[in-house]
């Protein structure tokens, strides 16, 4: 059995899944995980020239999925390594990093349901029921996922934060928390500089 998961590019949370046999081709699935608010779909390697499927064209004109979808896909690396040394290929190589690093972040949940919940294989007999306990566990992969905006409300993904090695506080209370350069403890702190 094979898992396709439409997943958030910002949070990395699943929104969508659905399942196949395991003889099926990569790219049959893709328009049934895609819904009607995408406008960027970043696919690896094994997807490309899935914009020109008929399943994809005929989705898009029944207006399943949007026609002006800018579809990224993954360069194949022999092509990549084809390309002559200059300004072009290190702007080429940024390009399919950036891609790459949008690709890896759709695995996560594939790491969380593999390696911390232990499920590396389906268990149930049938289809519907393997579905059925994959559906949970993404959705419980979500919450993993999202387990630090959920607790910490007030700490955007993309703050750091400081160490607090020079703080006379932390020592004395665990709960001593920094971030983004604010103190929450709301006791002052010699930490931030």
């Amino acid at each position: 059995m094979k898992a396709y998961v439409g997943d958030n590019a910002e949070s990395g949370s699943v929104h969508r899944t659905r399942y196949a046999a395991a003889d099926e081709s990569e790219a049959a699935r893709t328009h049934e995980v895609l819904h009607q608010q995408e406008g960027d779909v970043f696919l690896d390697v094994v997807y490309s020239g899935v914009h020109k499927r008929e399943k994809i064209l005929k989705a898009q004109a029944d207006g399943v999925i949007k026609t002006d979808v800018q579809w990224s896909g993954a360069m194949k690396h022999a092509r990549l390594k084809g390309i002559a040394e200059g300004p072009l290929k290190q702007l080429t190589q940024a390009l399919e990093q950036a891609k790459a690093k949008i690709c890896a972040r759709a695995e996560h949940p594939f790491h969380v349901v593999k390696n911390l919940f232990k499920h590396k294989k389906a268990h149930c007999v049938g289809f519907a029921n393997s579905g059925v306990q994959c559906d949970t566990l993404f959705a419980l992969a979500n919450l993993v996922i999202s387990k630090e905006a959920l607790l910490h409300p007030w700490i955007t993904p993309s703050a750091k934060r400081p160490k607090a090695r020079n703080c006379r506080k932390a020592a004395k209370n665990e709960n001593c928390q920094l971030a983004g350069g604010q103190i929450f403890c709301g006791m002052p702190c010699s930490a931030i500089r």
